[in-house]
């Protein structure tokens, strides 16, 4: 059983995503930590607004890499020890209902978010910042209701009961961008930004349970379900039993392409008042935008009525973990007996939104510098605001370092940042915005998950001469950044 210790964290996603998406890879997506790091090339991710301490051209895909997994659930939810000194899953006869459902929440929820930037690059222009960027994202979320763990625990009893679920759903998101961003500082006080982008849809998959009552006897049980499934993209299919129903997701990699078409804006502003010295203040509301897919490219399935269920077969009697998911799976499709229906008119999605905003404080000779970030993701499944307060630290033009502190709706848990941009060479990111302290052997999270990562490669070019970045200040640059926003040599640039 030890070897299945990852498995077992999986439980929540097992029960749901595994069989709905068994083949596809489960995107606001950059760490929030390097929000107040000059150094960092591509923070106008978060506000379009915010230059960057250098231009910069990424290495292809290893640009940025961020990824994200999220939920109010960790491993001592599905772990528990036996008399025998071995781990058991929650499925298994000995662990009793008490013991699992006393730890479980009333809505257990789980967000995955992946994001790469296969190709970017920015560059000065005069007063104005450009950047074009080509990424793929992938976001997914699901919403599991106390009910439904009450139910697949105590069924193995075989007591005469009922149980009535609702509002359980999961949905997944994989798209593809291609966007242009502009930022401009208008004077000492203002800069602006914006970013138009392309959004290519892949595949979107929405699975969402309003009802499902169970009625159950000794031999067979009798459920109403109302119930939904639709497959949006290309290469996506329904797998079905022998008798029509609906039992799993199947991806056909070689038929994959963009399936629908959308647009997004971004939209940032950052304020530096004249009365603090240091003190910055900046907005922004990123991923306005939809992506509409047409009749040809949806698949719908549904569930409405009453079905006639024989109950499952031997549930958690097996010591394989696998195999319990596997024989779960297969009763759960069953009891749902979803039906393909024809799709009557294509569909537009909007995307995931998000409202940033920040105040920061510079300080000795902004070498030092406090901030306040909040965050609030718009998702499909839920609203989420978060604050993130950091301390960065920039010794040098060319090294700046982070550590921050996530609270509010979040797991509350520390996070760093580590970026090495030298005028000359390889530029270097490293950050987490949540670093577990307590995890298992295999790096799972013993209590709430939350963990990111982001890593990035770029090389530098053409610093930025109209900002005063922390790590620099100097009378002399002071003086040549005043001029130069007087006037001073810009006709000249642009």
């Amino acid at each position: 059983m030890k070897k299945n210790y990852i498995y077992a964290f999986g439980g929540l996603v097992t029960l749901i995503a595994v069989f709905l998406f068994p083949n596809i890879i489960q995107g606001q997506t950059s760490a929030r930590t390097q929000y107040f790091q000059p150094g960092y090339n591509q923070r106008n991710i978060l506000n379009p607004a915010l230059m960057p301490q250098w231009g910069y051209v990424s290495i292809p895909v290893a640009g940025r890499i961020y990824a994200e997994i999220g939920s109010n659930l960790g491993l001592s939810n599905f772990l528990f020890p036996l008399d025998n000194g071995e781990l058991a899953t929650f499925m298994n006869p000995e662990v009793s209902p008490q013991q699992f459902l006393s730890k479980m929440p009333k809505k257990s929820n789980l967000e995955i978010n992946l994001d790469v930037s296969v190709l970017s690059f920015g560059w000065f222009w005069g007063r104005s910042f450009w950047s074009v960027d080509v990424g793929l994202h992938a976001e997914g979320g699901m919403n599991i209701p106390y009910e439904f763990f009450n139910f697949a625990k105590n069924e193995m009893y075989a007591n005469p009961s009922e149980y009535h679920i609702k509002d359980l759903n999961a949905n997944l998101h994989a798209y593809a961008t291609m966007s242009l961003g502009y930022a401009r500082k208008i004077n000492e006080n203002w800069n602006v930004g914006a970013r138009l982008k392309y959004v290519g849809g892949l595949a979107n998959v929405n699975f969402n349970v309003k009802r499902m009552d169970i009625f159950m006897s000794a031999d067979k049980w009798k459920i109403n379900t109302d119930a939904q499934m639709q497959l949006l993209g290309r290469g996506l299919e329904f797998g079905k039993d022998s008798s029509g129903s609906i039992n799993s997701v199947k991806l056909n990699a070689s038929d994959l392409r963009i399936a629908g078409h959308g647009a997004a804006i971004d939209l940032g502003a950052e304020f530096s008042p004249n009365v603090v010295q240091g003190l910055r203040f900046s907005l922004a509301v990123t991923d306005l935008g939809f992506i509409y897919y047409p009749k040809k490219n949806i698949y719908q399935g549904e569930a409405s009525g009453k079905v006639e269920f024989n109950g499952f077969n031997n549930i958690g009697l097996d010591n394989n973990f696998n195999s319990q998911v596997e024989s779960l799976k297969d009763d759960l499709m069953d009891m749902l007996s979803l039906q393909e229906v024809v799709a009557n008119s294509g569909i537009c999605r909007m995307m995931n939104a998000n409202l940033n905003a920040g105040i920061e404080y510079s300080f000795y000779y902004n070498k030092f510098s406090v901030g306040l970030l909040s965050t609030t993701v718009f998702r499909k499944t839920n609203i989420k605001t978060e604050l993130t307060v950091s301390l960065n630290i920039h010794p040098l033009e060319w090294l700046s370092l982070s550590a921050s502190y996530s609270f509010l709706n979040t797991a509350k848990t520390i996070g760093w940042a580590l970026n090495i941009t030298p005028k000359w060479g390889l530029n270097l990111f490293l950050a987490s915005d949540y670093t577990p302290l307590v995890m298992s052997p295999q790096g799972i999270p013993i209590s709430k998950a939350h963990v990111n990562v982001q890593v990035g490669l770029s090389i530098p070019i053409g610093n930025n001469r109209l900002n005063q970045f922390p790590g620099q200040a100097s009378s002399k640059s002071k003086s040549k950044a005043k001029s130069l926003l007087k006037g001073v040599n810009i006709s000249a640039e642009e």
